[in-house]
């Protein structure tokens, strides 16, 4: 004989009555207050995620208006019309019947009268399918149904209906249903089955099924194929990594172990897992870590071995660094979105991740500093020179403000402390530069958040060298003209002068020069050139001053 074919759980225990449902207790509320005062609408419009209990809901609303003795406006599932009143609910689904014919044809059969009950309940599903002809179609219909004829439609995306549509329909939007209930619903549900589990095991269902209790349902139809309802089991069935593995991966970006992370994500690629699952888990894993860090781990619905999986991870690291990497991965999740090979776009993260780990205690920041700042420019300086590639970025051809510069054949260049030795630089100047150099940090950050991080790049490549007339003068090596000849612009000098003043509350100037001709800048002769470019504007105060270096 032959076996009977299996029955899904969430089809076995679909919701016939009111109180079955989960989780949208004020709707059922409405609902059944309308049943009892015989204020039924015309048209309802049920929206929400998938799972929520919109089509169960509109079949036992279906039944309880037509049944002939409800209990607590119930259906009975006694009477005739709850036995063999299905003739009169009509469910159509708008993905598959979505044009104007379809539409033409639920008109001419809604003139016809009920079979058993007072009303004939259409239930259209994914409404939101129809066509524009299709709405069109049915908007009269919707707006002066026949008295016997009560329309019900369900969505998941309610913003893809017409106004026309919304505003003809009561609308009840389904929330997601609480973790906590579906834990209830799935422990009564393996209590009737006599089946044991771990509550680990529950919770990570009633997780992954993000509010839809149909997801839970069918999770955990999966889950029991094991026989045993343990939480490695539930791993497997879900597909995705256990949050050790997330830490093992967060703790290797902190180590800089680049060949151990690349050989877990080959693993993970073997077991047949979906690598852009794999980077949508490990972004929910990192804003869980942020939590965390935040001090707020009790906001989190985790067992409490996943808590501590995140509280170790969120201990490795600074806050910076976990937005940072969210931010990363958020990027790096749209990049996949339609990448043929996205493997290698995330082993270049993780990579990428690596170089710019900041890993570090309050306590080392400042020792470690340079280091992840060099990374960064490197990082910057390469984009930059893409950017110029593509942009054909050329050598500027003439400097709109620079001091005299004595122009002498290319020598070995001398060591930067005899250079400073030969500047003469007193010890006031000293400490202004000392100061500036401290604060660098905060005038990239500013250029950063300005989005000019192409000019932070080119600012990391020099050090502030001399501070005179309140004016900061960035030096290069020889071997940086090309930074140098590209930052120097008028408009570029702008936003680096911006930013120093914004961070030393006053204003201030910059120029660039080369490492080697600071000694050239005497505080007298440029004291002695802004007097004569005062004297000129003063003589000339309606005509444009530009000043051009001299030319051989």
């Amino acid at each position: 004989m032959e076996k009977n074919m299996h029955k899904a759980l969430y089809r076995i225990y679909r919701p016939t009555s009111f109180i079955d449902i989960v989780g949208q207790e004020q709707i059922i509320s409405i609902l059944k207050n309308q049943i009892s005062e015989g204020s039924v609408s015309h048209a309802y419009l049920f929206s929400g995620g998938r799972g929520t209990g919109k089509t169960s809901t509109a079949k036992v609303f279906a039944k309880a208006v037509n049944c002939i003795d409800p209990v607590n406006q119930e259906p009975c599932h006694k009477c005739s019309v709850c036995v063999q009143g299905d003739m009169d609910i009509i469910e159509i689904d708008a993905a598959s019947n979505n044009s104007v014919d379809n539409i033409r044809e639920l008109r001419e059969n809604v003139v016809y009268t009920p079979s058993y009950g007072k009303y004939k309940v259409y239930i259209i599903d994914e409404v939101h399918m129809l066509s524009q002809g299709a709405f069109n179609a049915l908007l009269k219909t919707l707006e002066e149904p026949p008295s016997h004829v009560i329309f019900i439609l369900a969505t998941t995306e309610p913003q893809k209906i017409p106004a026309t549509v919304l505003s003809r329909c009561q609308r009840f939007d389904f929330k997601k249903i609480d973790k906590n209930q579906i834990i209830a619903r799935m422990i009564k549900i393996l209590d009737e089955l006599g089946l044991t589990y771990e509550e680990e095991a529950i919770e990570l269902i009633a997780q992954k099924s993000d509010g839809g209790m149909r997801d839970a349902l069918s999770l955990l139809d999966q889950a029991i194929a094991y026989k045993e309802l343990t939480y490695q089991n539930v791993v497997h069935v879900i597909g995705e990594l256990d949050y050790r593995e997330f830490h093992g991966f967060v703790k290797g970006i902190k180590e800089k172990t680049t060949v151990t992370l690349l050989e877990n994500l080959q693993k993970i690629e073997a077991q047949g897992k979906d690598l852009k699952v794999f980077t949508r888990d490990f972004i929910s894993y990192t804003r869980d870590m942020m939590v965390c860090k935040s001090g707020a781990s009790q906001l989190l619905s985790h067992s409490g071995d996943e808590i501590e999986a995140l509280e170790e991870s969120a201990a490795l690291v600074d806050m910076d660094f976990i937005i940072n990497l969210i931010e990363t991965l958020s990027d790096l999740e749209v990049k996949i979105k339609y990448a043929t090979k996205p493997k290698i776009l995330i082993e270049a993260c993780f990579i990428r991740l690596t170089k710019l780990t900041q890993m570090i205690s309050s306590s080392s920041e400042a020792a470690t500093l340079p280091q992840i700042e060099e990374l960064s420019r490197k990082i910057d300086e390469l984009e930059l020179k893409i950017s110029n590639l593509e942009k054909g970025v050329q050598k500027p051809k003439e400097k709109v403000i620079q001091y005299q510069e004595e122009k002498k054949a290319k020598a070995a260049m001398p060591y930067i402390d005899d250079v400073r030795l030969q500047a003469n630089i007193d010890d006031s100047e000293k400490q202004k530069l000392e100061e500036v150099k401290a604060r660098m940090t905060q005038v990239h950050e500013v250029l950063r958040k300005q989005k000019n991080v192409h000019l932070k790049a080119l600012l990391m490549e020099g050090e502030p060298v001399r501070y005179v007339n309140d004016c900061i003068y960035i030096g290069y090596d020889d071997n940086f003209a090309f930074h140098k000849q590209t930052i120097e612009t008028q408009i570029n000098a702008d936003h680096i002068s911006q930013a120093l003043t914004k961070v030393f509350d006053k204003p201030l100037k910059v120029a660039f020069i080369f490492k080697r001709e600071m000694g050239n800048i005497k505080k007298d002769e440029i004291d002695e050139e802004k007097n004569i470019i005062e004297e000129i504007k003063q003589a000339f105060p309606d005509v444009p001053l530009e000043i051009r270096e001299r030319e051989d």
